[in-house]
């Protein structure tokens, strides 16, 4: 039997480098990531989603995520949002985002940040697209 390979969660390893690089920040130290909106929803978090991507080789594979910033108004959701990809674009540089090996092509955007204002709450939100390459490692 041939080596399975398993790709890291990017829904976990993203919340954890952004919710710490938001905490070393004294302007978003309140800032948490995470795949889920939490039970009892603060007034500033992100939330992440993968929702798709491709295999690029056997052991890389390129999730699709959302970033979706929510705030009390549309300026301060929209500064989450921008900074949380400028966080991630430099993980893709340090090529390292929490635990998991950020590989080539690396983090792109591919859906700047835009108002899309959460329907269910009317909280305001931002959303921007990304794609990262990690590297998977044997089962």
């Amino acid at each position: 039997m041939s080596d399975l390979i398993v790709f890291p969660d990017v829904e976990q390893e993203a919340g954890d480098h952004l919710t710490a690089a938001f905490a070393a920040s004294e302007a978003f130290s309140d800032v948490r990531a995470a795949g889920r909106i939490p039970s009892r929803r603060p007034r500033r978090f992100v939330r992440l989603r993968a929702t798709g991507g491709q295999q690029l080789t056997i052991n890389v594979d390129q999730p699709t995520l959302v970033v979706e910033g929510y705030a009390d108004t549309d300026t301060d959701a929209a500064e989450i949002t921008n900074l949380a990809v400028a966080i991630l674009m430099q993980a893709g540089r340090d090529r390292q985002l929490g635990r998991a090996a950020v590989v080539s092509p690396g983090v792109a955007v591919i859906g700047r940040p835009q108002n899309l204002p959460d329907p269910l709450t009317e909280q305001a939100r931002y959303t921007a697209t990304i794609t990262v390459a990690l590297r998977g490692s044997r089962a």
